[in-house]
């Protein structure tokens, strides 16, 4: 949805789904068992991309933003679902050369929850930055391999 007219496409999907209606098949697609071989995709997979869309339309959506933020940790209350996709998503953010900016959200790859610590520091602290020391440069992902 980046880069293509996207406040319109959030608005052609919000007027044919309500943000409730989009949290809720998130979350309903988590619940789902998986039925079938393993060549379908994943409930949780489909309801993983589903809360990656909802997160672009709720920079159009103050509605919907607030439905997407998960339960408090300790609580019982709300859905395990919106804890499960906000834990296994990540967002980075690229400034063009326009000086615009865009927000991408993606799933968090499932071999990161077998990093050490120790090799998330090491990466955090010896990746290569701009001058401000807030962005990566193009080479980090070349060392990515390494990690693993």
């Amino acid at each position: 949805m980046e880069s293509r007219g996207e406040s319109e496409n959030a608005e052609r999907i919000l007027y044919n789904m309500n943000p409730r209606q989009l949290v809720d098949v998130a979350c309903k697609a988590y619940h789902k068992k998986l039925v079938g071989g393993e060549e379908a995709a994943s409930p949780k997979e489909v309801g993983l991309n589903i809360y990656i869309l909802c997160h672009h339309l709720a920079q159009h959506n103050k509605e919907l933003a607030a439905l997407m933020k998960p339960p408090p940790v300790d609580g019982v209350s709300g859905d395990a679902a919106l804890q499960y996709y906000a834990n296994h998503t990540a967002k980075f953010e690229i400034v063009r050369h326009d000086r615009t900016m865009e927000q991408i959200v993606f799933p968090i790859p499932e071999m990161c929850e077998y990093l050490t610590n120790d090799t998330k520091v090491r990466v955090f602290h010896t990746a290569e930055r701009d001058d401000q020391g807030s962005k990566v440069t193009a080479s980090f992902l070349q060392g990515v391999d390494d990690m693993f």
